[in-house]
């Protein structure tokens, strides 16, 4: 599989960490960039910066990991707020992605809880 860099930190860059805006984050998790993973949703959205001033979901690569901003949606998955959820995801590369968007497609494969 190719690695790749997946934000999930401070405001100001995307999920993917392509395509960062000023004020990029220094938190960085290596994931898969294609593949299916497992990834913790924390309850509460809250406030955060990309392109735009926008809520964020909190997200985990592991059950006890640091939950970070997740600047990306998940397509297929609808976030109630108040909930937290374990879901798998399938992340592909996006081919031409646009200039202000991810370089990665995340889409819900099962909500595990």
């Amino acid at each position: 599989m190719v690695g790749a860099v997946l934000t999930l930190g401070a405001c100001g860059s995307d999920v993917a960490g392509e395509n960062t805006a000023a004020g990029s984050s220094p938190t960085e998790a290596s994931v898969p960039a294609e593949g299916t993973t497992r990834l913790w949703i924390g309850p509460d959205l809250v406030d955060c910066i990309g392109e735009a001033e926008q809520k964020c979901m909190q997200v985990a690569e592991s059950e006890d990991g640091e939950y970070l901003n997740f600047f990306d949606e998940i397509e297929g998955f609808t976030f109630v707020e108040g909930t937290s959820y374990v879901v798998d995801v399938m992340i592909e590369e996006v081919a031409d992605p646009p200039a202000d968007g991810s370089s990665l497609k995340y889409t819900l494969v099962e909500i595990v809880s």
